[in-house]
This record gives structure tokens, C-alpha cells and sequence, in this order.
């Protein structure tokens, strides 16, 4: 190959990843070559500086609203990628690639990383550099298996990660949720599910998204829960999930039926794990995210600057007068102060 026929592959290669969104797989089927092959090209690109990765935002706005989220939430940190008016799908591409190259040295140098899956963190793992880490395990912190027969939701976000780090992969092999509480706990007892789930305890970092609690979320979409699991869960205020627990916009549990039969770390094991990076994007994720941060869920954030404003107004304390929104089971109104909904007057 030509010296120009090769910068011509790099200029294409580049072309289809950072601006039109396609991913690595995507891309190797495009130019008929690996998906090795055109993570070494991206890599390259960027050596010869074809790509630059500095993010510029003349107006300073993503820069600003990332302050604003990081001080209302006293979150460690937030980064905010600008939408630039992009449908969410294409938003969620570049937030979560911005996520992947921010996160990757700081993957690198861990020991075990806590993932589940869904759409975000997979597309996550698919923007990660290709690496050599068989030191690292990404470690399944539940399991996987759909509720409702005849469903095949498994998607492969852990094994993808582990994939394009060089990392192990420990994985779950049981449903997330099971019929009963007795049959959780024999599922929790055996000693391959035990050690996975000892193994995602002792996580360094968490990376995960949110979904949420209606038949338009995930988990009700891929077959985890049912249209009456779903009813049940809104009448007790549930505004989102992670990890398949379940909680409201003030970040309090929802879904304790539902939680006894859930194969996956428990609320507080969560917010042990030091890093907890929240990957999201779209302004109708706004009530999920706010209700996991009220929670505690996370450390650090990147968000698209759509949810961050839709985020914001929110939780926004003029929003109302003196209150800022108001509670989805009771409608009891709630004020907004030092980075906690405060429950005045809520049962």
C-alpha cells in the first residue's frame, strides 16, 4: 500500500468512527478488514496526527454545565459532552466515547472492574482502546438471564470489555431475577455464583448507566421484568434502576418484593466500590439519573448536554417556587439542597 493510499485509509477509517458513529465491528466490515486491524488504524491515526482528541467548545457551555452537575451532586467529577442537537443514539456514541478514552488508563491500572450490561455499557466496551491487560478481570455484578421465557437479552458488554483490554472476563450465568426468595438464596450459596459476586465486591470502579422503571426501559424491554412488575414498581414511586435495583427520584429504595429475588450485589456493596462512573445520555433519562445520584449511586459522571440541562432544570430549586418537583408516588413536593432532595413532609 501507498504512503497515500494508507493516509487515505486512516482519514476514511477515522471518518466513520469519530464523525458518522459507527463502531469498530461496523467499520471492519465497511473497509474488509479486522476489528484488530482497525483498532491499530484509529491508534495510528491518532500517532500521526490525523486525529486530535482535544474537545472544543467554543461557547464553554458543556464546560460550564459539567461544573454546575459536579457542584449540585458533589460529585468528584462530571464531564459533559456536547449533543450538538444529535438524536440520542448518536449522543450516546460520543458520550460514551469520550467516557472510554477518559476511563482507560484509569481501567488499566485497576485490578477488578464491576460492569453488568445493557446498551450504554456495551457500546462503552465497544469505545475502548484495544490493550494488554491480563492482570484486570471484569467482574459481572449480576446476573443475566431473562425472567420471561422465550427472551434472549444477554448482550456481551463484559466479555467485550475484557475483549478489548486483555482483561479476564468473571461472569454470572444465572437469571437477575428468580421466582422466589428461597430459591435466591440457594442460587447465592452456590459456590461459583459466591465468588463471582465476593469478586465484584472488591471492585476499584463501577461502570454503569441506568434504565428506566417503565415498559419503555430496558429491563422490561429484554424481558427481565413483567408489564404487572412494572405497574407495581410506579405505583411505589420507582423512577429508575441499576444493577436491577430499583429506587425513587429521592434515590430511596423501591421494589423490595422484586429485590429479594435479585441475583446481584446489594444498594450498599454498590456504594463501597470507590469509582463509580454513570455513563448516560438523553434528556428522558433525567429522572432516572437524578434519583440515582440523590442515591449515592456514583462518584462521577458523563453525560451528553442534553440530559445534563434537562438534569439541572430538574433539580433546578426555583424551578417551582419553593420546591423543585415532586415525589411520583405521593406528590408531596421536595426541596432541592446541598446535593440531596430533601424529603420536608414525605412519609
Amino acid at each position: 500500500m501507498t504512503r497515500s493510499s494508507r493516509q487515505d485509509l486512516l482519514v476514511k477509517v477515522s471518518t466513520l468512527y469519530y464523525k458518522q458513529g459507527l463502531t469498530q465491528g461496523e467499520i471492519a466490515s465497511r473497509v474488509n478488514v479486522s476489528r484488530q486491524t482497525v483498532s491499530r488504524l484509529l491508534r495510528e491515526a491518532a500517532d500521526v496526527g490525523i486525529v486530535s482528541f482535544d474537545i472544543r467548545d467554543p461557547s464553554g457551555q458543556a464546560d460550564e454545565l459539567g461544573m454546575r452537575v459536579r457542584s449540585r451532586f458533589n460529585l468528584a467529577a462530571a464531564s459533559v459532552v456536547d449533543g450538538g442537537g444529535l438524536d440520542e443514539e448518536r449522543a450516546l456514541k460520543g458520550t460514551t466515547r469520550v467516557a472510554a478514552l477518559a476511563c482507560y488508563e484509569r481501567m488499566a491500572a485497576c485490578s477488578i472492574i464491576g460492569m453488568l450490561w445493557g446498551p450504554t455499557v456495551l457500546q462503552f466496551s465497544l469505545s475502548l482502546p484495544r490493550g494488554q491487560h491480563p492482570g484486570l478481570t471484569i467482574a459481572q455484578m449480576g446476573g443475566m438471564i431473562p425472567t420471561i421465557p422465550g427472551r434472549n437479552a444477554i448482550d456481551p458488554a463484559v466479555t467485550t470489555a475484557a475483549e478489548m483490554l486483555g482483561a479476564n472476563a468473571d461472569l454470572i450465568a444465572a437469571p437477575l431475577f428468580v421466582d422466589t426468595p428461597v430459591v435466591r438464596e440457594a442460587f447465592m450459596s452456590d459456590s461459583r455464583i459466591a465468588a463471582a459476586l465476593e469478586n465484584a465486591r472488591r471492585a476499584d470502579m463501577y461502570i454503569f448507566s441506568v434504565g428506566k422503571a417503565t415498559i419503555d426501559g430496558g429491563l422490561y424491554q429484554s424481558g427481565y421484568v413483567t408489564a404487572t412488575e412494572i405497574a407495581k414498581l410506579e405505583s411505589e414511586g420507582a423512577v429508575g434502576e441499576l444493577c436491577g435495583l430499583f429506587y425513587s427520584v429521592t434515590g430511596e429504595s423501591c421494589g423490595a418484593e422484586l429485590e429479594s429475588r435479585t441475583i446481584a450485589l446489594n444498594r450498599d456493596e454498590i456504594r463501597a466500590i470507590p469509582q463509580r462512573v454513570l455513563i448516560a445520555a438523553g434528556a428522558s433519562k433525567a429522572p432516572a439519573v437524578a434519583g440515582a445520584l440523590a442515591g449515592g449511586y456514583a462518584t462521577e459522571v458523563f453525560f451528553d448536554s442534553d440530559l445534563a440541562t434537562a438534569l439541572l432544570e430538574l433539580t433546578d430549586p426555583k424551578r417551582t417556587g419553593q420546591a423543585d418537583l415532586s415525589c411520583p408516588a405521593c406528590r408531596v413536593t421536595l426541596q432541592y439542597r446541598d446535593g440531596s432532595l430533601v424529603r420536608t413532609g414525605h412519609p
